[in-house]
């Protein structure tokens, strides 16, 4: 019965042209791969270094100047 429903033509339908989709996509080359992985470490160490310098500046504000601790 389910052989011939719509639902099976509706996603063998939906199958064929995600298989058609897939076929289109250009991959990088293994250079471009590198480049864009090396940027997003270097993006992540500068932001990782940036929230350590907040923090620290945070921690000096609060328990420094403002409570008197240190």
């Amino acid at each position: 019965m389910v052989w011939f429903s719509a639902l099976r033509r509706d996603f063998f339908g939906y199958a064929l042209d995600s298989w058609k989709e897939a076929k289109k996509v250009v991959w990088p080359s293994k250079k471009e791969t590198w480049q864009v992985t090396a940027v997003v470490f270097v993006f992540v160490a500068v932001l990782a270094l940036f929230m350590l310098i907040v923090d620290q500046a945070l921690t000096w504000v609060f328990y420094d100047l403002i409570l008197g601790r240190g």
